[in-house]
């Protein structure tokens, strides 16, 4: 009996301790495993944080250029009126000289002013 009850402890003291062993390799995964996890998170939270300041740059880009072409569009807008603005003043200024009886040159004014008298 001696004996069983000796084999039955060593049983159970093996068992004992083959599940503290188990226990403490699963702990050391988990452990690992949780450390893993934590840094996949950091660098996911790093690249958000590095995405976010890129697209935060292309959109101050993109709203200054927006920009830049809104003033280009202004300054030919304007550009374009004060051509047609000029061309309307030389088409009325070539009307107003058509409008005017053409004068004869000085040559014949003088021929003509010498055959009278």
């Amino acid at each position: 009996m001696s004996s069983e009850i000796s084999v039955s402890w060593r049983r159970k003291d093996q068992r004992e301790k083959e599940r503290s062993r188990l226990l403490e390799e699963q702990m050391r995964e988990t452990s690992s495993l949780s450390a893993a996890l934590v840094k996949a998170q950091e660098d996911l939270d790093k690249e958000q944080l590095q995405w976010r300041q890129e697209k935060s740059g292309l959109l101050e880009s993109l709203s200054v250029l927006k920009q830049a072409l809104r003033d280009r569009e202004q300054d030919r807008e304007t550009s374009t009126n004060d051509l047609m603005s000029r061309v309307v003043e030389m088409e009325n200024l070539m009307e107003e000289v058509q409008r005017q009886p053409q004068r004869r040159s000085l040559r014949k004014r003088f021929l003509n002013f010498f055959r009278r008298q």
